[in-house]
């Protein structure tokens, strides 16, 4: 049977995977608001560009947005959207490990639980072979 210090140990464990089960939920739900707010970012960044170009034309002080102007917008919304997914591929990748080393935990609480059974298993037939040899010599 096992120790109430064992059974200790193996609650404390419960709780740490449980505790590392709950960071990776806040983790996937900050990865789904970053998704989420993907449009409005975007529409965001094409307005603070318009906006003040729009305002700039119908006070008769500018032209129409060049070539060179758009592809300049293009390349800041590419870079800060490279940027914004490199951290979601960063946070995923921290999942991704997280995960690893809760499946090593749990494989490694499986086999711990298969030996603790084969203990149990081995106890049993020693207490069975003590039973029969007692009524054997009780008889």
């Amino acid at each position: 049977m096992s120790s109430p210090q064992h059974r200790l140990q193996l609650v404390e464990r419960v709780k740490r995977l449980e505790s590392c089960v709950f960071t990776i939920d806040t983790d996937v739900a900050d990865l789904k608001t970053v998704v989420q707010d993907l449009p409005t970012t975007i529409r965001q960044e094409i307005l603070d560009y318009t906006e003040p170009v729009f305002g700039e034309i119908m006070a008769g002080r500018a032209n129409l947005a060049t070539r060179e102007d758009l592809q300049r917008l293009e390349q800041r919304l590419t870079e800060k959207f490279e940027h914004r997914f490199s951290a979601v591929d960063t946070r995923l990748d921290r999942m991704d490990a997280r995960f690893d080393a809760m499946d090593s935990r749990l494989d490694a609480m499986d086999a711990r639980l298969d030996r603790m059974d084969a203990r149990f298993d081995r106890i049993e037939a020693g207490l069975e072979k003590i039973l029969v040899a007692v009524a054997g010599a009780a008889g």
